[in-house]
């Protein structure tokens, strides 16, 4: 009684303490008793999210990229880490089976060559076959064949090198696009990494530990308050109570004379039959356990496994004594312990001298914090330990990506990306304008039956600006190969190892599983689903839910909550005391106690039971051992060794107490029998005495069992409360999401998209730069003005004896004399002469 009273002082000391020091949360309770409380806080606005929903310029560009690197290297990154783990577990795999790891890289590795060996072989062959046209050889002459100036022939290669332009234009707009995004991005980077840093340090600052200490406080005011309104509702009737407890001391002290060394004698006979069930059905289990490993299929082909099986006895890992069947001591024991809860002699002598303390303590709220040992600092300085590292942290990001090294890093870039890409681009685009001009100027100026020699100063026009455009697409290939070359490498590298394990996070598990190998304390953390824990983080869960740390730490967070319930809950501050007992107590058991029949115990066949020896574990210990060390390592190696440490801990941890608990009631059992003939002498005694105590105090209890659960319940619904708010609220961790994204946007989005569509720009000129060039040279003879148009040299040839004439002789042939004028070349007519020098150009 004196005790259960002192911790109802102590906890309404406690929570007069706290109460001045926590702040107030709005924590109440329902109509049917459940406490309703607060949702957490909001205390950050995160603002990365609305940043990465840009899409950048060149995203088309850069999926079409990306499909063409995952076409020609279709290998996910979980076969790759696959490989990986194959060469550290056998390096020989690599020398033994090379050709599975080019099969991964074959096809960018041979596009990166054939980039690099056509940025050679074409300007070398663009150069013989311009040297070559000079010489009027390769197509270089100046004639055509009326027979081949046909307008389907001249519409195909319109409509081919048409084609080939909007392709080149495609190329150039992709070229210039991913140079924009990746000016875009050097200069959006630096802002994203910052929004994301401030989001973090908000989420880890402010959000975690304000809502942790607002969970805190939440926790601590729930209890203290509701707790300390009982308590105070319930002092006027505990000073009736304290007086019932006055009455009942004599009957009290008789009843701890009787019953208390009986109830021990006792509870040790009952504490004894529970382990020996313990152990036999410890023994049954490994006896079964290893019946199992040794008929097993493994088993079954080994010679020690079958000698073993034969020589296996079962019986010898039984019990040989049986005491829950000599005696059954619940009935009595229960009777004995109704009475022992009400022993309260000790507290009673106790609460004598302190009666009128109590009550003056009570009625003037006279609380004195010095009695209670708590720190309400000791969470501040955590949070605030936390708090500064976290700002230093990210103050040092910050000083880093807004310096003067770095914002000058992104100036260049900005400023010398962006010209580099608008001069390729510009320099792309100016081929594909024109070839457009050269086809509109060949088109307009084409007469429809004009003679190749008769063709106007338009067409001709046209037809020399096809030849510029792909004199300069062989001029620019060198170096739009290397570029496409380069690019192409980078960018399909870092598309297949960085973009392409973000943009699946699943791969990121196969990794968890590479380090689970490589690194042994990884494997603390192999149940850890990263990509789960990023769909989770995705939808906003708290940060326990999300990242599934029960397993890695559920028993920390429930070791906590428990010492935190150690130290604040009711039950602990009151003891061991059970209330229950002590407020609802059974009287029927005690009227009952002097037709109580403890001849039930048979003390000579209950000490013969406990003489009985006990199975000697080590023989078999060694034969399992030692047959364990004749298998060669393995499952079933593993299971002996099994069954040899299960053992072992059966001896230790259960048959040696046994043992100890079998020796010290041995010798107790004399004792326990002359005591009991003593507690029957004075039940009838105990019995006034309990009756009379009852009468005292029945009122009282009633209110005092209502009082305890009301304030146990506080505790429990508000350590639930708060378990379940770290378990599933606490921390939504969609910033640590937006991190991840970040890192995707960053490095994918933005860099590594600009990338693949920058070389995809230039792949697209150097395949069509090659048909440009084809298709341009067979255009370019329709639209300019021919010197020679059919056979002219074989007619002169015929006609002049093989020689060339000169001007003498064009006078006696019979070549029309409009022919002789179309085909000199040194006309002194300025249409000729105008033929002249656009040829010379061209040349």
């Amino acid at each position: 009684m004196h005790r259960m009273l002192r911790g109802l002082i102590i906890w309404t000391l406690l929570g007069a303490f706290i109460v001045g020091i926590s702040a107030q949360t709005d924590v109440t309770k329902d109509d049917e008793g459940n406490l309703v409380f607060p949702p957490l806080p909001e205390t950050c606005e995160y603002i990365v999210t609305e940043q990465l929903n840009q899409t950048p310029k060149s995203a088309t560009f850069g999926n079409i990229a990306t499909g063409v690197i995952r076409t020609i290297a279709p290998a996910t990154f979980a076969q790759y880490v696959e490989v990986i783990r194959k060469t550290i577990d056998d390096p020989t795999e690599f020398t033994n089976n090379p050709s599975q790891y080019g099969t991964f890289f074959a096809g960018i590795l041979i596009l990166f060559i054939l980039g690099l060996f056509l940025a050679l072989l074409v300007p070398c062959i663009g150069c013989i076959f311009c040297c070559c046209r000079c010489c009027d050889n390769c197509g270089g002459k100046m004639l055509q064949k009326t027979e081949d100036n046909t307008l389907c022939k001249r519409w195909t290669f319109v409509i081919i090198l048409v084609v080939i332009s909007v392709l080149l234009g495609v190329g150039c707009a992709s070229v210039y696009l991913g140079g924009k995004t990746l000016v875009d991005s050097a200069e959006t980077i630096p802002s994203t990494i910052l929004a994301t840093a401030d989001d973090l340090e908000c989420y880890i600052s402010e959000s975690l530990t304000t809502e942790f200490g607002f969970l805190v406080n939440t926790s601590i005011t729930a209890v203290v308050d509701l707790s300390f309104d009982e308590v105070n509702g319930i002092s006027s009737k505990v000073e009736g109570l304290l007086q019932d407890a006055e009455n009942a001391i004599d009957t009290v002290k008789s009843l701890d004379a009787v019953a208390k060394e009986i109830n021990s004698s006792l509870n040790q006979a009952a504490a004894l039959q529970d382990a020996e069930e313990t152990v036999k059905m410890s023994l049954q289990t490994f006896v079964d356990s290893y019946s199992a490993t040794l008929n097993s299929t493994a088993c079954m082909g080994v010679p020690e496994c079958n000698a073993a099986r034969q020589n296996f006895d079962s019986t010898s890992l039984s019990l040989n004594s049986d005491v829950a069947t000599v005696v059954d001591f619940s009935s009595i024991q229960s009777k004995l312990t109704d009475i022992l809860a009400q022993n309260l002699t000790g507290k009673a002598e106790e609460l004598r001298t302190q009666l009128e303390p109590i009550k003056e303590f009570i009625d003037d709220n006279n609380f004195d914090s010095s009695l209670i040992d708590f720190n309400s600092n000791d969470l501040l300085e955590i949070t605030d330990g936390i708090t500064n590292t976290v700002d230093e942290t990210f103050a040092q990001v910050r000083s880093f990506f807004q310096g003067p090294e770095f914002t000058e890093v992104v100036d260049q870039i900005s400023k010398y990306g962006f010209i580099g890409a608008a001069v390729f681009a510009g320099l792309i685009g100016i081929i594909v304008v024109i070839y457009i001009l050269g086809i509109i100027f060949g088109e307009i100026g084409r007469n429809r039956d004009d003679d190749p020699t008769d063709r106007e100063c338009m067409a001709n026009c046209g037809g020399c600006l096809l030849v510029i455009g792909w004199v300069l697409s062989l001029l620019l290939y060198f170096i739009i190969a290397i570029f496409a070359a380069t690019f192409f490498l980078f960018g399909s590298m870092g598309e297949k190892f960085i973009c392409q394990p973000l943009a699946e996070p699943n791969n990121f598990q196969t990794i968890q599983e590479l380090l689970t190998e490589v690194i042994p304390d990884a494997a603390n953390f192999s149940s850890f689903n990263f990509s789960t824990a990023l769909r989770n983080c995705e939808q906003n869960q708290g940060i326990w839910a999300a990242l599934e740390l029960d397993d890695a730490f559920g028993n920390d967070i429930d070791e906590v909550l428990s010492n935190f319930e150690n130290e604040l809950n009711v039950t602990s501050i009151l003891g061991d005391f059970n209330f229950d007992e002590t407020v609802e107590f059974d009287v029927n058991p005690l009227k009952n106690l002097t037709n109580l029949n403890f001849t039930v115990i048979n003390f000579d066949l209950l000490q013969a039971e406990l003489n009985k020896s006990f199975p000697s574990l080590d023989q078999q210990i060694e034969k399992i051992a030692n047959l364990s060390s004749q298998l060669p390592p393995g499952d079933l190696q593993n299971e002996l060794n099994n069954h040899t440490e299960e053992l072992t801990r059966i001896q230790d941890e259960e048959l040696e107490p046994l043992q100890n608990q079998v020796r010290n009631l041995s010798m107790e059992l004399p004792d326990l029998e002359r005591k009991i003939t003593d507690l029957q002498n004075d039940a009838s005694q105990l019995v006034t005495d309990v009756e009379t105590l009852l009468q005292d105090a029945e009122t009282t209890l009633k209110d005092v069992d209502a009082l305890i659960p009301k304030i146990t319940d506080i505790v429990t619904q508000t350590l639930d409360h708060a378990k379940m708010e770290i378990k599933t609220n606490l921390g939504s961790c969609r910033p640590l999401y937006n991190l991840y994204d970040s890192v995707d946007y960053i490095m994918c989005d933005n860099f590594f998209d600009s990338l693949n569509s920058i070389w995809l720009g230039f792949g697209i000129a150097v395949v069509f730069f090659i048909f440009g060039v084809i298709f341009a040279v067979k255009l370019s003879k329709f639209y300019r003005r021919m010197n020679e148009a059919d056979n002219y040299h074989q007619e002169v040839a015929n006609t002049y004896g093989g020689g060339h004439p000169n001007g003498d002789q064009y006078a006696g042939s019979n070549i029309a004399t409009d022919t002789l004028k179309r085909i000199t070349l040194f006309d002194s007519t300025s249409e000729n002469t105008w033929n002249m020098w656009m040829h010379l150009m061209v040349l």
